[in-house]
């Protein structure tokens, strides 16, 4: 059932990593960033999704209210979905009153 399918993608380089729905951050491996020219614009170090997830949580934690991690978490989703969804799912008791409750109306 989990089987894993190969996507044609078409972007390149900076175009790919402005689509939220492709970017994977520093998750690239280094095929991938041959195949798709990101040499020179993701940093060298490859972090899998583990590791991006809790440096981003550190930071998040570092939020003082909802608002402001709500804010955060936008701004992630509109960057790195991939990253967004993990994330959410690692902390979901956390977060999802902050993304699914109109925290701005609070």
């Amino acid at each position: 059932m989990n089987k894993l399918t190969k996507l044609q993608v078409s972007k390149l380089g900076m175009a790919l990593l402005r689509d939220p729905l492709l970017n994977k951050g520093s998750a690239f491996t280094f095929e991938e960033r041959d195949n798709f020219r990101l040499h020179g614009l993701l940093p060298y170090r490859i972090l899998d999704m583990e590791a991006q997830a809790k440096r981003v949580y550190k930071a998040l934690t570092l939020n003082e209210d909802d608002l402001s991690k709500y804010i955060s978490l936008a701004a992630l989703q509109d960057r790195n979905e991939h990253l967004y969804f993990y994330l959410l799912e690692q902390h979901l008791e956390e977060f999802l009153p902050i993304v699914y409750t109109p925290t701005i109306g609070l």
